[in-house]
């Protein structure tokens, strides 16, 4: 799912300490750096929100459970 209004999601990001990325989903193969059900994960990772340029560009996968 895409983000819109990234400017206000990466605020409420912080504030709230949102877990949603692959790197804190029960499926993400820690192993293998890569999601376990085989999804392309590029626009779901950490590194998308580090740089807020990019941040529109980040999703939310359906998959996610969290950790």
């Amino acid at each position: 799912m895409k983000i819109l209004h990234a400017a206000q999601f990466l605020d409420e990001r912080r504030r709230f300490a949102l877990a949603h990325t692959c790197e804190r989903c029960v499926y993400h193969d820690h192993d293998r750096d890569r999601c376990a059900h085989g999804y392309p994960d590029a626009t779901h990772r950490e590194a998308v929100y580090e740089r807020p340029e990019d941040a529109s560009a980040g999703m939310f996968c359906k998959e996610f459970e969290l950790a």
